[in-house]
């Protein structure tokens, strides 16, 4: 069983093209419920999200612009823009005002759950 997981997870990364895929292009919510030690889950804004003091969250944008959202001392959201390029066919290179970038690798894409390697 394990087995067939490793090789269902290969053939959707082999298969996914984020330049053409247009689940990426909305806004992300940290769903922290759901992640392990090993990966990071994001859900559409549109989930029924359990109460929370607050979650970090991103826009990413078809012009190239992602917008990050993240919860501030005095538990404000604290905006940050930047620009992402994708590069091979599953990493965004985030770009906040500094030369080396922020590198996400997206292990996959659904309309309503993103899930990215955790660093």
């Amino acid at each position: 069983m394990t087995l067939y997981l490793y090789i269902i997870f290969f053939i959707n990364l082999i298969n996914m093209n984020l330049i053409d895929d247009e689940c990426i292009y909305k806004v992300w919510i940290h769903s922290y419920e759901e992640e392990d030690e090993t990966k990071k889950v994001y859900r559409s804004s549109s989930f029924n999200f359990p109460l929370s003091r607050g979650r970090d969250s991103f826009e990413i944008k078809k012009n190239g612009e992602i917008v990050s959202y993240t919860i501030g001392a005095l538990d404000d959201y604290q905006k940050k823009i930047g620009k992402f390029e994708i590069k091979n066919s599953n990493k965004l290179y985030i770009y906040f005002n500094k030369t080396k970038p922020n590198i996400m690798t997206i292990l996959s894409c659904e309309m309503d759950r993103l899930v990215i390697q955790k660093n």
